[in-house]
C-alpha cells in the first residue's frame, strides 16, 4: 500500500471479539488488517476492481483454520 489514512470506527463488542479471534488465529497481524481486508472484500463483492491477491491469501488462511477445528 503506497499511502494510507487512519480512520476510527465503533463496532459492537462481539464483532471486536471476533476480529481479535481472527488475529489470535494468525489470519491477520492486527485488528486494522482484518478491518482493511473486510472492506476490500465488500468492495470486491460490490463489483469494484480491487487487487484480490492479498484477499485470496486471507481466504485460504480462513479455510485452513476452519478445517483444523479452531
Amino acid at each position: 500500500m503506497t499511502s494510507s489514512s487512519l480512520i476510527s470506527v465503533r463496532l459492537p463488542e462481539d464483532i471486536i471479539e471476533f476480529i481479535d479471534s481472527l488475529v489470535r488465529l494468525g489470519i491477520g497481524e492486527c485488528r486494522s488488517d482484518i478491518l482493511r481486508l473486510a472492506v476490500i472484500f465488500k468492495l470486491k463483492s460490490m463489483g469494484f476492481n480491487v487487487d484480490a491477491g492479498e484477499l485470496e491469501v486471507i481466504i485460504s488462511k480462513l479455510k485452513s483454520s476452519r478445517g483444523s477445528g479452531q
